[in-house]
């Protein structure tokens, strides 16, 4: 009876503390909501979401790629907890390691073990740099906008870790909110781009209608293609 008594009550506690453990992780989704559309800035956004990857999982490293597919690589754009090295050497293809697959898979993949995994293939080149940086257990997200690969987060352990389902749930939202937050700010981008176009145009037409002189309207001219 006491012992029946004792797995209910060890039961309950673990309930609890996975409740609170879940009501943790959706108030950090929350604030990184907030964050990333406070900005327009895709820098700063993709300094929030490295920062707040390493928060919500717990990992020792994180890192966002880009997906070059017609090249058919991937480079990192920002990493935090490697090195610099890492971050200007790596070109993982597509396909590679757990990044390369979640961007051809369409879907997380990890790996407790990088370097042990049998499952994961690693060029020459991709083996040193993990090495030389000893990370063991990966977990990549891919990052698709409108249905194009722009690219994807990973996280890492230095130990061999088993991913759990609750930091796939947390990273592939993260991922999706990023997603839209990049999407954003690539098209404030387009459009303040297209803003300062159609004011050159517009003082073009101004000095062609001052009808000035042929060498100050050429000059002006060049000076507002450039």
């Amino acid at each position: 009876s006491f012992a029946s008594h004792a797995a209910i009550a060890i039961d309950n506690a673990q309930l609890f503390a996975e409740a609170q453990q879940n009501a943790a992780r959706y108030r950090a989704l929350f604030d990184v909501s907030v964050a990333l559309t406070s900005s327009l800035d895709l820098d700063k956004i993709l300094d929030v979401i490295v920062e707040r990857c390493q928060l919500l999982t717990g990992a020792a490293a994180a890192g966002i790629f880009r997906a070059d597919v017609e090249a058919g690589v991937l480079t990192y754009v920002r990493v935090s907890g490697v090195s610099g090295e890492f971050l200007r050497g790596l070109r993982v293809r597509l396909g590679e390691g757990t990044a390369g697959r979640a961007i051809t898979e369409r879907s997380p993949v990890w790996t407790a073990d990088i370097l042990s995994d049998p499952t994961m293939a690693l060029s020459t080149d991709t083996r040193i740099l993990v090495e030389r940086d000893g990370y063991c257990g990966v977990l990549s997200i891919p990052i698709f906008i409108k249905g194009e690969p722009y690219g994807g987060l990973s996280v890492y352990w230095w130990q061999p870790h088993t991913v759990s389902p609750a930091e796939i749930e947390v990273m592939t939202a993260l991922g999706g909110q990023a997603a839209v937050a990049i999407d954003k700010a690539r098209l404030f981008d387009d459009e303040r781009s297209g803003r300062a176009s159609l004011t050159a145009l517009l003082d073009v037409n101004k000095k062609i209608g001052l009808l000035a002189p042929t060498d100050t309207l050429l000059t002006g001219v060049a000076e507002e293609a450039m």
